[in-house]
């Protein structure tokens, strides 16, 4: 079955009836919703489980995103019609991308991505060895498009990875550290 004719099993709004029937399946298919998940060049289709998988944000571009998936991110993809069945029927606003998804993703992917790669010395930015206890640490210096992930290739897409991430983190501390 192709994406496309996936989708068309669900009924999308029309009349009252058609409305009451959307939100209805939608509301059943909650209790074991899987989603698809962007793909990237390969063209498959994988699936992520729900009721509430994470979809992508507004924040990061769309080219960044489906780099990140194409590096093993799960992100969620319904089309825009269905998507406002779906927030219907979950009674709120979707899952999105945030700082700390994002941060545990590339900490993840690069593990994985470097697993074979043993331990290295820990240089210190003029390029000596640290000193100390930490010297044995797994730091790695790879040329801006060698680090094995297609979502760290451009210097402007990581600064603002790490801009989105920073927002978010600090957006989240302050949430948990607000007084009143």
């Amino acid at each position: 079955m192709k994406l496309d004719e996936f989708f068309s099993v669900f009924p999308i709004r029309g009349d009252r009836l058609q409305s009451i029937l959307a939100a209805s399946t939608f509301k059943a298919s909650l209790k074991s919703a899987i989603f698809p998940v962007f793909r990237g060049s390969t063209g498959k289709v994988s699936w992520a489980a729900g009721p509430k998988p994470t979809f992508a944000c507004d924040e990061l571009s769309e080219d960044l995103q489906h780099r990140l998936v194409e590096d093993g991110l799960k992100l969620a993809s319904l089309p825009p019609e269905l998507m406002i069945e779906y927030e219907d029927a979950l009674g709120g606003p979707r899952a999105r991308l945030g700082g700390l998804e994002l941060i545990q993703f590339l900490r993840e992917a690069w593990a994985e991505a470097h697993k074979d790669k043993g331990e290295v010395k820990k240089v210190t930015g003029d390029g000596a060895q640290a000193e100390g206890g930490s010297a044995d640490a797994k730091i790695f210096e790879f040329d801006l498009g060698e680090a094995g992930m297609e979502s760290l290739v451009d210097r402007d897409e990581i600064i603002s990875m790490l801009a989105f991430a920073g927002k978010h983190l600090w957006a989240d501390h302050l949430e948990k550290n607000k007084k009143g």
